[in-house]
């Protein structure tokens, strides 16, 4: 191949210029480039050569405007994901505060009543009944509005729909590689011959997952600077259910958290809140799945698994 053929089939701009900066030759990528008028962003790399025994300076210009297009792109679906991953967040903590809540206000009621039979008699009765009457009618009161707001938490819609396995699981990995930051940390899809359709909300699933992941990678990054975080799905024997995996190579699971991992409000984060992976398998549930988790690892460390019945429609 000659120089000119090899100068041309670049896709980037070639700029020549000579010690002077006078412009000696431009390719097609250079002209088609700059041809269109517009401002985009660029990477500029200039390299010195010998022509025939005279200094001349190779620039090579990359158009970067797809790759900023692209991470402004990520950076809006990790707004957004934030956004939702809030929302759902006061959500879970409002029904968990209400379940929390409505116990000791049970407790309260009962003991005004046993407390207004112990007075029963004695002289200040009439006085203290009218008094215990009023404290019972105010704690009924905030049992039931406790009560309202846990029912209409709870009635959160899920959008059901068939979603293919391996799109949704490529489209979740694709998009934490690009949200964790750390070189040290690899994300891997462990990829299954078996593609089944599963009847879910692809963005609550979604956040699922993306949940475990970033669980996994504060893991590891707990203990050392990188790991493996491995998501995988493999099919039940009989094919009547698919189960999701997000399994890592980093401490595990200690036997007092794993005894209380779905619970709200136990937490090992500093200033968590403890609402992540109950709520998650409370979405679980609602789209007719399961969650469980152990330290049975391949990888020595964590895993989560979600488990769903294969699409009838597919089956």
């Amino acid at each position: 191949m000659d120089y000119k053929t090899l100068f041309e089939a670049i896709v980037d701009a070639v700029i020549v210029i000579n010690k002077d900066g006078q412009i000696l030759d431009v390719n097609r990528g250079c002209l088609a480039m700059f041809g269109h008028g517009k401002v985009f962003p660029a990477r500029l790399t200039v390299a010195e050569a010998q022509y025939a025994g005279v200094p001349q300076f190779v620039g090579i210009l990359q158009d970067l405007s797809k790759q900023y297009e692209a991470e402004a792109a990520a950076n809006e679906a990790l707004l957004k994901l934030q956004q939702l991953d809030r929302s759902m967040t006061v959500a879970e903590l409002g029904s968990a505060l209400a379940h929390e809540l409505n116990q000791p206000l049970t407790a309260l009621s009962l003991y005004l009543k046993s407390a207004q039979k112990f007075l029963d008699g004695t002289e200040a009765s009439d006085q203290l009944s009218t008094l215990f009457d009023k404290a019972s009618v105010e704690g009924r009161r905030a049992a039931d509005i406790i009560k309202r707001i846990r029912s209409m938490i709870e009635r959160r819609e899920i959008d059901t729909r068939e979603v293919q396995v391996s799109a949704l699981m490529q489209d979740v990995v694709r998009f934490m590689r690009s949200v964790i930051k750390n070189p040290n940390l690899e994300i891997k899809l462990d990829r299954i011959d078996a593609d089944p359709f599963i009847d879910v909300d692809p963005i609550q699933t979604s956040q699922v997952l993306t949940n475990l992941i970033k669980n996994a990678a504060e893991a590891i990054e707990s203990v050392r600077d990188g790991g493996l975080v491995q998501v995988s799905w493999r099919m039940s024997d009989d094919g009547q259910s698919v189960t999701l995996q997000v399994e890592d190579n980093g401490p595990g699971f200690t036997e007092d958290v794993l005894s209380e991992i779905f619970t709200s409000f136990r937490t090992t984060k500093d200033g968590g809140l403890g609402i992540g992976l109950s709520l998650s398998k409370r979405l679980v549930e609602q789209m007719g799945g399961i969650m469980s988790a152990n330290n049975s690892s391949a990888l020595g460390g964590a895993c989560v698994s979600v488990i769903f019945p294969v699409s009838e429609a597919a089956a």
